[in-house]
């Protein structure tokens, strides 16, 4: 098995967020920097961005264990919260509410199953997957990539005739 880490590449379906320190939000939690990063400064709503991504690193035909999403989030006020996940096909998949504390922090969440195919994830899934992040009262994102997990397809048996 091999892990491949998975950047966002570009805007996707959701930009909710503000971003500071670059143009793009995908600029901002792609560059392994926390003076760049995403937020929302508004109380009582979540607001979600999601971006493109760009598994030419992983080969056809791949079996795809896991998928795991990475953060790395702090809160700017009390109670703020924020979920790791996907967009599929325009969809938000949202994990486990997660709360940051006052300086920026990692989190992760891994799905072993396509949420939203309820069954395995496949090679063909990764044409439509975005990273999203969705986040709720002064959350700032610095970080956010997938580790994607694989088995490599196997190659078909030679035969030697003697």
């Amino acid at each position: 098995m091999i892990d491949s880490q998975v950047d966002p590449s570009g805007v996707g379906t959701y930009s909710q967020h503000s971003a500071t320190g670059a143009t793009y939000g995908h600029q901002c939690v792609s560059d392994n920097s926390d003076s760049t990063y995403v937020y929302k400064n508004l109380l009582s709503a979540w607001y979600h961005d999601s971006y493109e991504c760009d598994f030419s690193e992983i080969p056809p035909g791949a079996i795809i264990n896991s998928i795991k999403v990475y953060g790395r989030v702090k809160q700017v006020r009390v109670d703020t919260r924020f979920k790791l996940g996907f967009c599929i096909g325009g969809t938000l998949y949202l994990g486990d509410q997660l709360d940051p504390d006052s300086s920026f922090g990692w989190f992760d969440q891994t799905w072993l199953q396509n949420p939203a195919a309820s069954r395995s994830w496949t090679y063909s899934d990764l044409s439509d997957i975005e990273v999203a992040v969705s986040s709720y009262n002064y959350a700032q994102i610095s970080e956010l990539y997938m580790i994607v997990n694989y088995t490599p397809k196997k190659k078909g048996a030679l035969m030697f005739i003697w």
